[in-house]
Protein backbone atom coordinates (compact mmCIF):
# COMPACT_ATOMS: atom_id res chain seq x y z
CA UNK A 1 0.00 0.00 0.00
CA UNK A 2 1.28 3.49 -0.77
CA UNK A 3 2.19 6.02 1.85
CA UNK A 4 0.66 9.11 0.29
CA UNK A 5 2.46 12.15 1.61
CA UNK A 6 0.83 14.80 -0.57
CA UNK A 7 -1.40 17.68 0.42
CA UNK A 8 -4.89 17.57 -1.03
CA UNK A 9 -5.98 20.60 -2.98
CA UNK A 10 -8.91 22.79 -2.03
CA UNK A 11 -8.96 24.39 -5.48
CA UNK A 12 -12.45 24.66 -6.91
CA UNK A 13 -13.12 23.65 -10.51
CA UNK A 14 -13.15 26.41 -13.09
CA UNK A 15 -14.50 24.26 -15.93
CA UNK A 16 -17.51 22.02 -16.42
CA UNK A 17 -15.98 19.93 -19.18
CA UNK A 18 -12.43 19.52 -20.51
CA UNK A 19 -11.39 17.38 -23.49
CA UNK A 20 -7.77 16.30 -24.07
CA UNK A 21 -6.22 14.30 -26.93
CA UNK A 22 -3.07 12.23 -26.35
CA UNK A 23 -1.43 10.16 -29.11
CA UNK A 24 -1.31 6.40 -29.08
CA UNK A 25 2.33 5.24 -28.98
CA UNK A 26 4.29 2.15 -29.93
CA UNK A 27 7.40 1.00 -28.06
CA UNK A 28 9.80 -0.86 -30.32
CA UNK A 29 12.19 -2.06 -27.61
CA UNK A 30 12.88 -1.44 -23.94
CA UNK A 31 15.06 -2.33 -20.99
CA UNK A 32 13.31 -2.83 -17.64
CA UNK A 33 14.76 -0.70 -14.83
CA UNK A 34 12.83 -1.39 -11.64
CA UNK A 35 13.10 -2.54 -8.04
CA UNK A 36 10.82 -3.99 -5.40
CA UNK A 37 8.67 -1.33 -3.80
CA UNK A 38 8.63 -1.06 0.00
CA UNK A 39 5.35 -1.86 1.71
CA UNK A 40 4.76 1.84 2.39
CA UNK A 41 5.96 3.33 -0.87
CA UNK A 42 5.93 6.98 -1.89
CA UNK A 43 5.78 8.91 -5.14
CA UNK A 44 9.58 9.13 -5.06
CA UNK A 45 9.79 5.33 -5.08
CA UNK A 46 7.48 5.11 -8.11
CA UNK A 47 9.32 7.84 -10.00
CA UNK A 48 12.60 5.90 -9.77
CA UNK A 49 11.07 3.00 -11.74
CA UNK A 50 10.75 2.90 -15.50
CA UNK A 51 12.53 1.75 -18.62
CA UNK A 52 15.05 2.73 -21.25
CA UNK A 53 13.94 2.49 -24.87
CA UNK A 54 11.03 3.83 -26.84
CA UNK A 55 9.32 4.42 -30.15
CA UNK A 56 6.95 6.65 -32.12
CA UNK A 57 3.67 8.39 -31.36
CA UNK A 58 0.82 7.80 -33.80
CA UNK A 59 -1.74 10.08 -35.41
CA UNK A 60 -4.56 8.09 -33.78
CA UNK A 61 -5.28 9.64 -30.39
CA UNK A 62 -6.99 8.72 -27.14
CA UNK A 63 -9.54 11.43 -26.39
CA UNK A 64 -10.24 11.93 -22.68
CA UNK A 65 -13.14 14.06 -21.50
CA UNK A 66 -13.52 15.03 -17.84
CA UNK A 67 -16.89 16.38 -16.74
CA UNK A 68 -17.96 17.68 -13.34
CA UNK A 69 -21.47 17.98 -11.91
CA UNK A 70 -21.57 20.22 -8.83
CA UNK A 71 -25.19 19.24 -8.16
CA UNK A 72 -24.36 15.57 -7.51
CA UNK A 73 -22.39 13.94 -4.66
CA UNK A 74 -18.72 13.01 -4.93
CA UNK A 75 -18.61 9.92 -7.12
CA UNK A 76 -16.18 9.04 -9.89
CA UNK A 77 -17.42 7.33 -13.05
CA UNK A 78 -15.03 6.10 -15.74
CA UNK A 79 -16.15 5.06 -19.20
CA UNK A 80 -13.92 3.52 -21.88
CA UNK A 81 -15.40 3.46 -25.36
CA UNK A 82 -18.83 3.86 -23.77
CA UNK A 83 -18.49 0.94 -21.32
CA UNK A 84 -18.44 1.36 -17.54
CA UNK A 85 -14.93 0.77 -16.17
CA UNK A 86 -15.43 2.63 -12.89
CA UNK A 87 -14.30 -0.37 -10.82
CA UNK A 88 -11.58 -1.54 -13.23
CA UNK A 89 -9.78 1.58 -14.48
CA UNK A 90 -7.33 1.64 -11.58
CA UNK A 91 -4.68 3.60 -13.47
CA UNK A 92 -7.08 6.50 -14.08
CA UNK A 93 -8.10 6.47 -10.41
CA UNK A 94 -4.44 6.45 -9.35
CA UNK A 95 -3.80 9.62 -11.35
CA UNK A 96 -6.45 11.48 -9.35
CA UNK A 97 -5.15 10.03 -6.10
CA UNK A 98 -1.56 11.15 -6.67
CA UNK A 99 -2.76 14.60 -7.74
CA UNK A 100 -4.46 14.94 -4.35
CA UNK A 101 -7.85 15.96 -5.67
CA UNK A 102 -10.10 16.05 -2.60
CA UNK A 103 -12.65 17.91 -4.74
CA UNK A 104 -13.82 14.52 -6.01
CA UNK A 105 -15.49 14.12 -2.61
CA UNK A 106 -17.57 17.22 -3.21
CA UNK A 107 -18.67 16.85 -6.83
CA UNK A 108 -19.44 14.04 -9.24
CA UNK A 109 -16.72 13.51 -11.84
CA UNK A 110 -17.11 11.52 -15.04
CA UNK A 111 -14.07 10.60 -17.10
CA UNK A 112 -14.61 9.27 -20.61
CA UNK A 113 -11.79 7.68 -22.63
CA UNK A 114 -12.34 7.12 -26.35
CA UNK A 115 -9.64 4.76 -27.64
CA UNK A 116 -9.58 4.10 -31.40
CA UNK A 117 -6.91 1.36 -31.16
CA UNK A 118 -7.31 -1.87 -29.20
CA UNK A 119 -6.54 -1.69 -25.48
CA UNK A 120 -3.82 -3.98 -24.18
CA UNK A 121 -2.36 -4.59 -27.64
CA UNK A 122 0.76 -2.43 -27.44
CA UNK A 123 -0.56 0.96 -28.52
CA UNK A 124 0.06 2.88 -25.28
CA UNK A 125 -3.65 3.18 -24.48
CA UNK A 126 -3.28 3.17 -20.69
CA UNK A 127 -0.51 5.76 -20.79
CA UNK A 128 -2.54 8.01 -23.07
CA UNK A 129 -5.58 7.70 -20.81
CA UNK A 130 -3.52 8.41 -17.70
CA UNK A 131 -1.84 11.45 -19.23
CA UNK A 132 -5.14 12.72 -20.61
CA UNK A 133 -6.67 12.43 -17.14
CA UNK A 134 -3.80 14.33 -15.53
CA UNK A 135 -3.92 17.15 -18.09
CA UNK A 136 -7.72 17.39 -17.88
CA UNK A 137 -7.59 17.61 -14.07
CA UNK A 138 -4.84 20.22 -14.29
CA UNK A 139 -7.00 22.37 -16.57
CA UNK A 140 -10.29 21.76 -14.77
CA UNK A 141 -8.94 22.66 -11.33
CA UNK A 142 -6.48 25.30 -12.57
CA UNK A 143 -3.58 23.58 -10.80
CA UNK A 144 -0.89 25.36 -12.80
CA UNK A 145 1.16 22.23 -13.47
CA UNK A 146 3.54 21.96 -16.42
CA UNK A 147 3.00 19.26 -19.03
CA UNK A 148 5.95 17.33 -17.59
CA UNK A 149 4.40 17.51 -14.11
CA UNK A 150 1.15 16.10 -15.50
CA UNK A 151 3.27 13.35 -17.04
CA UNK A 152 4.87 12.70 -13.65
CA UNK A 153 1.51 11.84 -12.09
CA UNK A 154 0.50 9.71 -15.08
CA UNK A 155 3.82 7.82 -14.92
CA UNK A 156 3.31 7.15 -11.19
CA UNK A 157 -0.12 5.69 -11.90
CA UNK A 158 1.23 3.48 -14.69
CA UNK A 159 4.06 2.09 -12.56
CA UNK A 160 1.83 1.58 -9.53
CA UNK A 161 -0.67 -0.48 -11.53
CA UNK A 162 1.93 -2.24 -13.71
CA UNK A 163 0.29 -0.98 -16.90
CA UNK A 164 3.43 0.65 -18.26
CA UNK A 165 7.02 1.64 -17.56
CA UNK A 166 8.05 4.27 -20.06
CA UNK A 167 5.21 5.12 -22.40
CA UNK A 168 4.05 8.39 -20.83
CA UNK A 169 7.32 10.30 -21.28
CA UNK A 170 7.22 9.71 -25.01
CA UNK A 171 3.57 10.75 -25.19
CA UNK A 172 4.41 13.99 -23.40
CA UNK A 173 7.04 14.79 -26.04
CA UNK A 174 5.41 13.43 -29.22
CA UNK A 175 7.42 12.20 -32.21
CA UNK A 176 9.76 9.21 -31.99
CA UNK A 177 11.61 9.34 -28.69
CA UNK A 178 14.00 7.13 -26.77
CA UNK A 179 14.08 7.22 -22.96
CA UNK A 180 17.77 7.44 -22.11
CA UNK A 181 17.14 7.08 -18.36
CA UNK A 182 14.27 5.44 -16.46
CA UNK A 183 11.49 7.14 -14.56
CA UNK A 184 11.06 10.87 -13.96
CA UNK A 185 12.32 13.47 -14.85
CA UNK A 186 11.88 12.32 -18.44
CA UNK A 187 15.24 12.13 -20.20
CA UNK A 188 14.49 11.72 -23.89
CA UNK A 189 16.39 11.64 -27.17
CA UNK A 190 14.28 12.54 -30.21
CA UNK A 191 14.69 10.86 -33.59
CA UNK A 192 13.92 12.96 -36.66
CA UNK A 193 11.11 11.45 -38.74
CA UNK A 194 11.37 12.10 -42.51
CA UNK A 195 8.05 13.46 -43.81
CA UNK A 196 7.60 10.65 -46.34
CA UNK A 197 7.56 7.93 -43.67
CA UNK A 198 4.25 6.37 -42.64
CA UNK A 199 3.28 3.47 -40.38
CA UNK A 200 0.73 0.68 -40.78
CA UNK A 201 -0.50 -1.48 -37.89
CA UNK A 202 -2.79 -4.41 -37.22
CA UNK A 203 -3.39 -6.61 -34.20
CA UNK A 204 -4.61 -10.05 -33.19
CA UNK A 205 -5.01 -9.22 -29.51
CA UNK A 206 -3.11 -8.29 -26.41
CA UNK A 207 -0.56 -9.50 -23.90
CA UNK A 208 -0.82 -8.73 -20.19
CA UNK A 209 1.85 -6.15 -19.39
CA UNK A 210 1.88 -7.04 -15.68
CA UNK A 211 2.16 -10.78 -16.37
CA UNK A 212 4.90 -10.35 -18.98
CA UNK A 213 6.97 -8.11 -16.70
CA UNK A 214 6.63 -10.65 -13.88
CA UNK A 215 7.66 -13.76 -15.86
CA UNK A 216 11.34 -14.47 -14.90
CA UNK A 217 12.56 -15.94 -18.24
CA UNK A 218 10.85 -13.19 -20.24
CA UNK A 219 12.17 -10.46 -17.90
CA UNK A 220 15.70 -11.83 -18.27
CA UNK A 221 15.46 -11.77 -22.06
CA UNK A 222 14.02 -8.24 -22.09
CA UNK A 223 16.73 -6.86 -19.82
CA UNK A 224 19.56 -8.50 -21.79
CA UNK A 225 18.18 -7.57 -25.22
CA UNK A 226 17.14 -4.13 -24.02
CA UNK A 227 20.69 -3.27 -22.97
CA UNK A 228 21.97 -4.27 -26.42
CA UNK A 229 19.20 -2.28 -28.10
CA UNK A 230 20.17 0.87 -26.22
CA UNK A 231 23.79 0.50 -27.34
CA UNK A 232 22.60 0.11 -30.93
CA UNK A 233 20.25 3.11 -31.05
CA UNK A 234 22.64 5.35 -29.08
CA UNK A 235 25.26 4.86 -31.79
CA UNK A 236 22.98 6.18 -34.55
CA UNK A 237 19.63 7.91 -34.00
CA UNK A 238 17.60 7.34 -37.17
CA UNK A 239 14.29 5.71 -38.05
CA UNK A 240 16.08 3.02 -40.05
CA UNK A 241 18.31 2.14 -37.07
CA UNK A 242 15.30 2.28 -34.75
CA UNK A 243 13.41 -0.27 -36.84
CA UNK A 244 16.36 -2.63 -37.25
CA UNK A 245 17.08 -2.41 -33.52
CA UNK A 246 13.42 -3.16 -32.76
CA UNK A 247 13.42 -6.20 -35.06
CA UNK A 248 16.58 -7.57 -33.42
CA UNK A 249 15.06 -6.97 -29.97
CA UNK A 250 11.85 -8.84 -30.84
CA UNK A 251 13.78 -11.75 -32.35
CA UNK A 252 15.77 -12.05 -29.12
CA UNK A 253 12.82 -11.77 -26.76
CA UNK A 254 9.22 -12.47 -27.74
CA UNK A 255 9.96 -14.75 -30.69
CA UNK A 256 11.79 -17.05 -28.26
CA UNK A 257 8.38 -17.74 -26.66
CA UNK A 258 6.19 -18.14 -29.77
CA UNK A 259 4.17 -21.15 -28.61
CA UNK A 260 3.86 -20.02 -24.99
CA UNK A 261 2.54 -16.59 -26.00
CA UNK A 262 0.68 -17.58 -29.18
CA UNK A 263 2.83 -15.35 -31.37
CA UNK A 264 2.87 -17.54 -34.47
CA UNK A 265 0.98 -14.97 -36.51
CA UNK A 266 3.36 -12.19 -35.45
CA UNK A 267 6.40 -14.26 -36.36
CA UNK A 268 4.95 -15.27 -39.73
CA UNK A 269 4.13 -11.69 -40.67
CA UNK A 270 7.51 -10.32 -39.62
CA UNK A 271 9.30 -13.05 -41.58
CA UNK A 272 7.05 -12.60 -44.61
CA UNK A 273 7.95 -8.92 -44.89
CA UNK A 274 11.49 -8.78 -43.52
CA UNK A 275 12.75 -11.83 -45.45
CA UNK A 276 11.11 -10.89 -48.75
CA UNK A 277 13.89 -9.75 -51.07
CA UNK A 278 11.32 -8.71 -53.68
CA UNK A 279 9.27 -6.38 -51.46
CA UNK A 280 8.97 -2.76 -52.60
CA UNK A 281 12.05 -0.72 -51.73
CA UNK A 282 9.71 1.73 -50.01
CA UNK A 283 8.91 -0.86 -47.30
CA UNK A 284 11.52 -0.57 -44.54
CA UNK A 285 10.42 -3.53 -42.44
CA UNK A 286 8.06 -4.94 -39.81
CA UNK A 287 8.28 -5.47 -36.06
CA UNK A 288 6.12 -6.22 -33.02
CA UNK A 289 4.50 -3.75 -30.63
CA UNK A 290 5.56 -3.81 -26.97
CA UNK A 291 3.45 -5.48 -25.64
CA UNK A 292 0.79 -7.04 -27.81
CA UNK A 293 0.10 -9.50 -30.60
CA UNK A 294 0.41 -6.56 -32.94
CA UNK A 295 2.70 -5.75 -35.85
CA UNK A 296 3.69 -2.40 -37.32
CA UNK A 297 5.34 -1.69 -40.66
CA UNK A 298 7.26 1.49 -41.43
CA UNK A 299 7.29 2.53 -45.08
CA UNK A 300 7.72 5.42 -47.47
CA UNK A 301 4.33 6.62 -48.59
CA UNK A 302 3.18 5.03 -51.85
CA UNK A 303 0.18 3.09 -53.14
CA UNK A 304 2.48 0.19 -54.03
CA UNK A 305 3.79 -0.05 -50.47
CA UNK A 306 0.35 0.13 -48.84
CA UNK A 307 -1.08 -2.51 -51.19
CA UNK A 308 1.85 -4.82 -50.47
CA UNK A 309 1.60 -4.33 -46.70
CA UNK A 310 -2.17 -4.82 -46.59
CA UNK A 311 -1.89 -8.09 -48.56
CA UNK A 312 0.86 -9.32 -46.21
CA UNK A 313 -1.33 -8.59 -43.18
CA UNK A 314 -4.31 -10.42 -44.69
CA UNK A 315 -2.20 -13.41 -45.79
CA UNK A 316 -1.01 -13.84 -42.19
CA UNK A 317 -4.46 -13.56 -40.62
CA UNK A 318 -4.39 -9.91 -39.56
CA UNK A 319 -7.50 -7.90 -40.33
CA UNK A 320 -8.35 -4.19 -40.22
CA UNK A 321 -4.94 -2.81 -41.09
CA UNK A 322 -4.72 0.87 -40.25
CA UNK A 323 -2.35 3.19 -42.13
CA UNK A 324 -1.34 6.19 -40.04
CA UNK A 325 0.89 9.23 -39.83
CA UNK A 326 3.42 9.78 -37.08
CA UNK A 327 2.39 12.35 -34.48
CA UNK A 328 5.03 14.91 -33.56
CA UNK A 329 2.86 17.30 -31.55
CA UNK A 330 2.10 15.39 -28.36
CA UNK A 331 -1.01 16.14 -26.26
CA UNK A 332 -3.51 18.86 -27.10
CA UNK A 333 -6.40 20.56 -25.34
CA UNK A 334 -9.38 20.08 -27.64
CA UNK A 335 -12.09 21.85 -25.67
CA UNK A 336 -12.74 23.72 -22.41
CA UNK A 337 -16.24 24.57 -21.21
CA UNK A 338 -16.02 26.96 -18.28
CA UNK A 339 -18.47 26.92 -15.40
CA UNK A 340 -21.22 29.48 -15.81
Amino acid sequence: MPAITMTTTTTRPIARRVTIAVPHRISGFFEIVDHKLPEQYTMTDLLSIGSRGGGPCLSEKVVTTMEIDKKKPGTISILINGLDYSAKAKTTLSVLKWMGLDAVREHAITIKHEMPLLMGAGFGSSGAGALGTAIAANVMFDLGLSLDECGKHAHCAEVENKTGLGTVGGQVRGGCTISMAPGFPFTMASILIPPELKIACATRGGLSTSQMLSDPPIRKRIIESGKKAMVSISAHFSMERFLQTAITFVNGTWLQFVEQLDLGGVKNLMCKINDDASKPTTVLGASMNQMGKSVYVIYKSSVEAEDYIEKAFVDCGFEDMKAMEFDCGGPSVNRIELLG
